[in-house]
């Protein structure tokens, strides 16, 4: 379960998901947006993507009202069915104009599916006087269980209390199914006729957790399609109400520097009830974000108009003296500090008016934040975006990526930058970058060896100069298949920028587009203009740069990893007997022995016997036999015999998926550190930075 995996982490500290998925359509300009959140949620992309309107769907979701209706007539006839002493159901809605419709003519609709932990603990916390039914099922799964005085005390202890004690008991999982079924059969049970029975069982067993929002275009209402728990009405509030109320969730839009939610900076921090503590962390805020010198606030006395003073070393002056990142931060930061737990915080550009430093201290305030309120940030500054800072907190980070390719949001795979996010080009530091020259590669282990390579080529062609060209070039990696969707954020002229991918790019793969796909489709894009062009190479000798196009070149084979042999790179390094005898030949082998983890990540299987997975592909050595085997896709097998030769080790290459068996040997004598097709890129690549140099 989302709820109870995510919520409860050791120490049990509870992390407050509270929306684990949204799925919006045709609202405004866009026309699909599906994102499955965490703790801190940062959304980023050019402008006009769609960002802010995704932000405004969720704060509305806060301002719902109670509907009398549903559009599903089967939904109508139950909540009539069912007595009002029982449960009085309605629907959700919000009011939405025509300017809100996506190209004007499809209807929107909006997809909500809440923390499950959440709506249980609302829902049982007013209906307290069905816990010994629900505690009576628990007991049929767990004998060990004699009381529900436990579940009762807990809950009286708040939402905390409540899931640390379903925790501790090892009741999440079965608390959740049984509820489910408890809860469908306590109001299908009452309902006569069988098709609303039936529709009861499926339909809203279905949308139990969910909220599913259509348009209602006689009244131009989003509103509820089927009854939910969420709709339920208890002294005129929904669960949905009692989850994300208005006063639950902060909106922080891009209009604050002069005024705060339609109202001076001073009425607002003045209006809004706050304790000592709140205060005391507002200050340090502010200290530590906007201005050290600021040491504390002056509030004016009763009856008086007089300002709010900031107090600073040795003067002091009003809040409106302030200059534009100041103001635009005060009532963010006021905002922040003073939010109960349990709450939502959306803010769009946070970065606005900040000084480099100020977002890193504002986003690690966020971290800390979001360990006890879910966070939602849209930005298209993607320094703000900050792996390195977040890789060190137990924080569930999602970042969803406009991508120009796919017309969509789509949630970037993490952990494919965890491993070295410096190195990772989707949001820095290619865009604040001070190297004039860069290479885009696919994944982390292909920037390493790049780099030996680089350093290599420019000793051998470069003697003089070579470190001063070498730190020219920033080296950078696109995240693995994530590389679809962060080409646009490669930075144009006056940088010079050649991405190389593997050879499998060049040719047609299941489900996956080829580069001359992708390059089409980016350069055929009309929506964003000031996004770079791409032009697909496949031949060394054709590559040129100009300011129209970002060149793209696909090497002639499947992966980096390849042009070392894999097998007999693990060999010379798990074997150091044989890195004297081929030393000579491969001086790269000694430069990546300490790469080798990272490259191949071996692990012993057993004695002599070792063994590497990446994805599909797998490599097993046996040192006793003095073979290899590399297997891709579960379908194609290599084989490889090693044996030792006067001229060095010797490689044969036996593809078993040929009839003929046919073999082909590899000399490691014939071999050089740089393979000589990255030698002729480095060539095309350098030469233009030479040329920058000189």
């Amino acid at each position: 379960m989302v709820w109870y995996e995510r919520g409860i982490q050791a120490g049990c500290r509870l992390k407050m998901i509270i929306i684990e998925k949204l799925d919006i359509k045709n609202f405004r300009n866009i026309e699909k947006f599906e994102g499955e959140f965490g703790d801190i949620n940062i959304l980023i992309g050019p402008n006009n993507a769609g960002k802010s309107n995704v932000l405004d769907v969720i704060d509305r979701l806060s301002k719902c009202e109670n509907s009398p209706g549903f559009p599903c007539d089967y939904c109508d006839k139950i909540k009539n069915t069912l007595s009002k002493n029982v449960v009085p159901f309605g629907g959700i809605t919000f009011k939405t104009p025509k300017s809100d419709l996506y190209r004007k003519e499809d209807p929107p609709t909006v997809t909500c599916i809440f923390n499950k932990g959440l709506i249980m603990y609302y829902w049982i916390k007013k209906n307290r006087s069905e816990i010994p039914k629900i505690f009576s099922d628990i007991q049929q799964a767990d004998k060990n269980i004699s009381s529900n005085a436990g579940l009762q005390q807990a809950l009286n202890g708040g939402l905390l209390s409540f899931i640390n004690y379903l925790k501790s008991n090892k009741l999440g999982d079965d608390l959740s199914d049984k509820f489910e079924v408890y809860y469908i059969n306590r109001f299908s049970n009452q309902l006569s006729e069988d098709e609303l029975k039936e529709h009861f069982e499926k339909e809203v067993k279905n949308n139990l957790f969910t909220m599913n929002l259509v348009y209602e275009r006689s009244n131009d209402f989003i509103i509820s399609s089927h009854i939910s728990i969420l709709s339920e009405i208890r002294n005129s509030r929904s669960i949905i109400s009692e989850i994300i109320d208005n006063d639950n969730v902060l909106l922080c839009s891009d209009l604050r520097a002069k005024e705060y939610n339609d109202k001076t900076l001073p009425q607002y921090i003045l209006e809004k009830s706050h304790t000592k503590d709140h205060l005391e962390r507002f200050i340090n805020f502010i200290n530590e974000i906007v201005d050290p010198p600021i040491r504390d606030i002056r509030f004016p006395g009763r009856g008086s108009n007089s300002t709010l003073v900031l107090l600073f070393n040795g003067f002091e002056d009003s809040i409106e003296n302030q200059g534009s990142g100041t103001r635009s931060l005060i009532g963010l930061a006021w905002d922040i500090t003073t939010m109960e737990e349990g709450g939502i915080i959306i803010i769009d550009e946070p970065e606005l008016g900040l000084h480099p430093s100020a977002k890193q201290e504002l986003l690690r305030l966020l971290l800390k934040e979001a360990k006890n309120k879910q966070i939602f940030i849209a930005t298209h500054d993607p320094t703000f975006v900050n792996p390195i800072i977040w890789s060190g907190e137990d924080i569930h980070v999602e970042v969803l990526l406009y991508s120009i390719y796919a017309g969509s949001f789509v949630t970037v795979d993490l952990n494919q930058s965890k491993e070295d996010p410096k190195t990772f080009a989707g949001y820095l530091p290619h865009t604040t970058s001070l190297k004039k020259s860069h290479i885009y590669v696919e994944g982390a282990s292909d920037v390493y060896t790049f780099q030996i390579w680089l350093e290599e080529y420019l000793k051998k062609k470069y003697k003089r100069n070579w470190l001063e060209m070498f730190n020219e070039i920033g080296i950078y990696h696109l995240a693995g298949d994530n590389w679809v969707h962060l080409l646009y954020t490669l930075p144009m002229e006056p940088y010079k920028c050649i991405v190389i991918f593997d050879g499998d790019k060049a040719r047609k793969a299941r489900d996956k587009p080829t580069l001359e796909d992708v390059c089409k489709k980016y350069n055929e894009n009309k929506k964003f203009e000031n996004v770079p062009k791409f032009m697909p190479y496949m031949d060394v000798g054709e590559i040129n740069f100009n300011s129209d196009h970002h060149p793209i070149y696909c090497l002639k084979r499947k992966e980096i990893e390849c042009y070392y042999d894999p097998a007999l790179l693990a060999v010379c390094i798990i074997d150091q007997n044989k890195v004297e005898n081929v030393q000579k030949d491969i001086n790269t082998i000694e430069r990546l022995k300490d790469e080798c983890d990272r490259l191949f990540s071996l692990r012993n299987k057993e004695s002599n016997v070792y063994e590497h997975q990446q994805g599909n592909r797998s490599l097993v050595i046996d040192l006793n036999l003095k073979c290899a085997e590399i297997t891709d896709n579960k379908e194609h097998k290599t084989c490889l015999k090693l044996s030792e030769t006067n001229a060095g080790l010797e490689i044969t290459d036996l593809d078993l998926k040929k009839e003929d068996k046919k073999t082909c040997a590899i000399l490691v004598s014939e071999r050089t550190a740089i393979p000589p097709e990255i030698e002729s890129i480095f060539d095309v690549f350098v030469g233009v930075n030479k040329e920058r140099l000189s």
